[in-house]
């Protein structure tokens, strides 16, 4: 996770987590708030945690993302994450915003056309992969109980989610959330690599994606 051993740089990257938490945390919240795109979001957000990752000096991380494959839990976990998509589904009806169109929101924060289907691809490929090595391997605690960052990983979603959905079923996904971040944490350490969590977050992703098809 943390590549020095020094106790000084020990507290100063400590310290550093919590401010590139803050960072990722504004841009997801400046690009959708402020600059009302959801490509400026995710690309801001992305950028902040991979130069996280970068100044912490890590260059083992490309490694790690292949690593750690076993079958049964990678089968377990995968097949968790693709059922997100049907409960949303199912539970659309109650979730969504009174007077919500979907594929009218999403068009207003610049997903539409083929910009849109350029964001699929980046979503479910790119995006699992940079939120495992930011969450799961550079902010990780090596705790077997949940921990704070799992926190972080399900409340920087209260921003996007609130766009879409009930305050009610925002704070129960914020809860899920941390959840499964709890489950894909404890998935990489006990697997010793990235592999099943971050099939298990493209699993997800695609789901989800799929789901948004299907409600629009």
């Amino acid at each position: 996770m943390v590549l020095t051993n020094h106790g000084s740089g020990m507290k100063r990257l400590s310290a550093s987590r919590y401010a590139y938490i803050g960072a990722a945390y504004g841009g997801v919240i400046g690009g959708l708030y402020w600059l009302h795109s959801a490509w400026a979001a995710i690309v801001i957000y992305h950028l902040l945690a991979v130069w996280g990752v970068y100044c912490a000096g890590d260059r083992g991380w490309f490694n790690e993302i292949g690593k750690g494959f076993k079958g049964y839990p990678g089968f377990v976990y995968i097949t968790a994450s693709i059922l997100i998509g049907p409960l949303i589904v199912l539970l659309w009806p109650y979730m969504k915003l009174n007077q919500m169109t979907l594929g009218r929101l999403l068009g207003s924060y610049g997903l539409s056309g083929v910009g849109w289907y350029i964001f699929i691809g980046y979503f479910t490929v790119i995006h699992p992969v940079i939120e495992e090595v930011f969450w799961r391997r550079f902010l990780a605690s090596k705790r077997q109980m949940i921990a704070w960052q799992d926190f972080a990983f399900g409340g920087y979603h209260i921003f996007v989610l609130v766009l879409f959905i009930k305050p009610p079923w925002v704070l129960l996904a914020f809860v899920l959330l941390s959840i499964v971040s709890w489950a894909w944490r404890k998935a990489a350490i006990s697997c010793k690599g990235l592999a099943v969590p971050v099939l298990a977050h493209m699993a997800g992703c695609g789901s989800v994606i799929a789901a948004v098809h299907w409600v629009w």
